[in-house]
């Protein structure tokens, strides 16, 4: 079912940050952050949401990306995509451009969510000062 944005959210225990570079805890184990990049507008998804997402994912240590797409429907709590998103996403506005990471337990690194990952060519799982760097064609 396609939903719209929430009805007010001032119930929110934190506020959300609005200014470029101010970063958030988005989980209380601080696995999750949310660096905003653009201050968006409006009112925050919630669990059931459908927001349309850009987004392009990389390894921290060394940014190889191994996974994008623009234009792409999520469900907020969809099972398909890591809980890190998820709670990435419902601590952002319509319309804001930010950068979450999310470390191992709340990712495709999670015993559970493995599986759904899509290595890159020539990845290996040693360690970024042991994978192989994917070569232009």
């Amino acid at each position: 079912q396609d939903t719209e944005y929430g009805d007010v959210d001032d119930d929110d225990e934190e506020p959300i940050p609005e200014t470029v570079g101010e970063i958030l805890e988005c989980t209380q184990d601080g696995h999750v952050t949310k660096e905003t990049l653009v201050p968006g507008s409006g009112k925050r998804p919630k669990l059931d949401y459908k927001v349309t997402v850009n987004y392009r994912s990389y390894f921290f240590n060394d940014h190889l990306i191994f996974d994008q797409g623009e234009n792409v429907d999520i469900f907020i709590d969809e099972a398909s995509w890591p809980r890190g998103i998820h709670e990435g996403l419902q601590k952002m506005r319509k319309g804001e451009k930010a950068k979450i990471r999310i470390k191992k337990d709340y990712s495709y690194g999670a015993a559970y969510e493995i599986e759904k990952l899509r290595f890159p060519t020539g990845y290996s799982e040693e360690g970024s000062e042991n994978r192989k760097r994917l070569e232009s064609e």
